[in-house]
């Protein structure tokens, strides 16, 4: 019996998504963060507030130049970017650990 060369470039892609399935639950368990935590921690959420800009007779909508601060003094852009920093602290907590090694192993 002969196999035909295309179902033999199907076999290999469905024999890799077969065996990465079989991955311990131990290792997604292992997470400091659970499926519930990260589901109550929101992402804070820009304001959209549209500004036209028009250049060479095109007509665009921005919808975040409300966030370009050059003199770095807006308290409502420094706010958003604290909430936004606080937020990514939160999400990557449980990787303290890690980010201190790769550190330590890069110095």
């Amino acid at each position: 019996m002969k196999i035909s060369h295309s179902l033999c470039l199907l076999a290999v892609p469905l024999a890799i998504v077969a065996a990465c399935n079989k991955i311990p639950n131990s290792v997604h368990e292992s997470s400091a963060f659970s499926a519930v935590e990260k589901v109550n921690t929101l992402a804070p959420v820009a304001n959209k507030v549209p500004y036209e800009m028009t250049l060479h007779g095109d007509t665009r909508v921005d919808n975040y130049y409300w966030m370009r601060d050059d003199t770095r003094t807006d308290p409502q852009v420094l706010a958003h970017l604290a909430a936004e920093n606080s937020y990514v602290e939160k999400m990557m907590a449980h990787t303290d650990a890690l980010q201190n090694k790769l550190f330590e192993e890069l110095m």
